[in-house]
């Protein structure tokens, strides 16, 4: 094997290694945008989600335990399907309480943990003191048509940690949710944008190197067919040398021999008519005649084997 077929072979090597690491970095590439995903899924949207029906829940319950006062005190109509099923009013504060779970199991430890903890110790005392106005109105005089000191004294307290809950949990809660949100795919989006950069260069080399590995195996099929016409030509001026050379044989050494058999004949043939001698003059004749065949021949062979032409005009 010599250097240039080593060098192809490294080549190809190289190729089908960088094929192999592209592709090995975009399943780790896919492998890892997955699990963000997923994360994102799985605890930024689900404690966004739990985020919101504390909300909802937490207005419930408020709506709730403000109708009941409402319904106690003035007999008021709009206030009356809340008030009719005191059930549902603290089912919604346990939803809440759910909710909170929910959050507490789907956050990273640190603020967001603390913050549920807030959270869990005020909607206590919410709950708490909700259970108590229900209590003070249950104790006041029924459709007396206002609320009582002490049961208005509960609900203003109750309508501000209300309040104070409600805002707690849009901010910081369900903002700084809403920016790790953000925060996620933004990262998200950058890990694949640099993803695609490397995938783009990635492939751009393997081209790059794919077409100069075939330009290279181009360049070797180009010169070996040269090299194999070379060949070919080198062996046909071999073979027209040599019947260049047999031609100029036959025609020069056999030629020449023969037209100096010829010639004695002929000499013989003159100094047999002096001896008259009929025979030998017929066989001398019949030689003569044959040594001219002969002549006619080796010009014919030598013809040919090797014709003028070729070297006057060419092929």
């Amino acid at each position: 094997m010599n250097f240039k077929e080593k060098k192809l072979l490294f080549a190809f090597a190289f190729l089908i290694l960088l094929t192999l690491l592209i592709g090995l970095f975009g399943i780790a590439q896919i492998q890892g945008l997955s699990r963000k995903i997923e994360d994102l899924g799985r605890r930024n949207l689900k404690r966004q989600s739990a985020v919101l029906e504390m909300r909802i829940n937490n207005a419930i319950y408020a709506m709730g335990i403000r109708n009941y006062v409402f319904w106690r005190a003035s007999r008021y109509l709009s206030a009356l399907p809340m008030a009719v099923n005191v059930d549902k009013v603290f089912d919604a504060g346990e939803n809440f309480k759910n909710q909170l779970r929910i959050y507490r199991q789907s956050t990273y430890p640190g603020q967001q943990k603390e913050w549920a903890n807030q959270v869990a110790v005020s909607f206590d005392e919410v709950f708490s003191l909700g259970k108590k106005i229900i209590q003070s109105a249950d104790a006041d005089k029924e459709g007396a048509g206002k609320i009582s000191e002490a049961t208005n004294n509960l609900l203003m307290s109750f309508e501000n940690r209300i309040y104070k809950i409600d805002e707690f949990l849009n901010s910081p809660m369900g903002k700084s949710n809403l920016e790790d949100i953000q925060r996620q795919l933004f990262l998200a989006n950058t890990d694949k944008q640099q993803a695609i950069f490397f995938l783009k260069i990635s492939l751009i080399s393997a081209l790059v190197v794919g077409v100069l590995i075939a330009l290279s195996v181009y360049r070797r099929r180009i010169q070996e067919r040269s090299y194999r016409q070379q060949i070919f030509n080198r062996m046909i001026n071999i073979e027209e040398g040599e019947r260049k050379n047999l031609s100029t044989a036959v025609h020069d050494e056999m030629g020449q021999d023969l037209s100096a058999l010829k010639i004695y004949l002929g000499l013989i043939s003159q100094g047999l008519l002096e001896v008259a001698r009929a025979d030998l003059m017929a066989k001398v004749e019949e030689c003569k005649k044959i040594t001219s065949g002969l002549i006619d021949k080796s010009h014919n062979i030598a013809f040919l084997l090797r014709p003028p032409d070729l070297d006057e005009v060419g092929l």
